[in-house]
């Protein structure tokens, strides 16, 4: 608080720190608003913002309220959201019309939405996902290389 009050003429925003789990969910729409897919991860362990370790799940609450919030949305593409989640309640903290960092994580697991780019731009009609891999690890590891 002392330290914002240096700023007091310069309109600032900040939020209540929520302790919970945290989590990403890459969704798709395709060009006509359709949902094809919601894929949310957890963000097991991060650095610097970007997802080093985490895990595909199947959480019912966050899938309906990501559908929701997609629903009423008039984004086509990739959309990644994020949120924390304290004990049974989802705390959404940003949403993106783009790909997120860990992307590679839900393609890995069966939602390969730069294929369905292609696809539909070729005109091709895209099926939602039905299932997807959940409980898939991914990790990521530096990588040393001397010249």
């Amino acid at each position: 608080e002392l330290y914002l009050r240096r700023f007091k003429n310069i309109p600032i925003i900040y939020t209540e720190y929520i302790p919970g789990r945290e989590f990403t969910v890459d969704a798709f729409k395709d060009f006509e608003n359709n949902i094809i897919s919601i894929v949310p991860r957890e963000r097991i362990e991060v650095r610097e913002g970007e997802v080093q370790k985490s895990v595909t799940i199947k959480d019912n609450s966050i899938i309906n309220d990501c559908k929701k919030i997609l629903e009423n949305l008039d984004i086509k593409g990739p959309v990644t959201i994020q949120l924390i989640k304290k004990e049974d309640i989802n705390f959404f903290t940003e949403i993106n019309p783009r790909y997120g960092g860990g992307v590679i994580l839900s393609i890995e697991a069966g939602a390969n939405s730069p294929a369905w780019i292609i696809d539909l731009l070729q005109g091709k009609k895209i099926q939602p996902l039905g299932d997807y891999k959940y409980s898939l690890y991914m990790t990521r590891a530096d990588r040393e290389f001397f010249l």
